[in-house]
């Protein structure tokens, strides 16, 4: 997409990538219901002709997922980038601001429940 922009592996990482997401979330209260109404919603309008074409010209990939599924998949991302930031000797600081991705500063423990379960997913490798 950036024809002047080297890969990761070009630019001294092979085997790096970097992957960006976005989802939904809701506090952690939100009956299920509602969340399964705003999840509907949601993957409905990503598969509509017209935000599939934005996506893919933006090099973004829709990954379906269902609430619990997208619970999942941020707790291991959580603790993948956790495990990265150990091995690079990250401070508590910068692990805390990476934490409060995934939670919601109640204690830092509290997981929200997401509600769009369903994200564009753009490559960087």
């Amino acid at each position: 997409m950036l024809p002047d922009v080297p890969t990761i592996a070009e630019a001294g990482f092979p085997g790096g990538e970097f992957d960006f997401w976005v989802g939904m979330l809701a506090p952690g209260k939100t009956p299920r219901d509602v969340l399964a109404k705003i999840n509907a919603e949601v993957n409905r309008a990503l598969a509509s002709p017209d935000m599939k074409d934005r996506l893919t010209k933006l090099g973004g990939e829709p990954m379906n997922m269902s609430p619990g599924e997208f619970d999942a998949f941020m707790r291991k991302e959580h603790d993948v980038l956790g495990q990265l930031m150990r091995d690079a000797g990250a401070t508590r600081a910068m692990m805390f601001l990476a934490n409060a991705r995934v939670f919601d500063g109640s204690a830092g423990a509290v997981p929200r429940r997401s509600a769009g379960a369903r994200q564009p997913h753009c490559g960087g490798r």
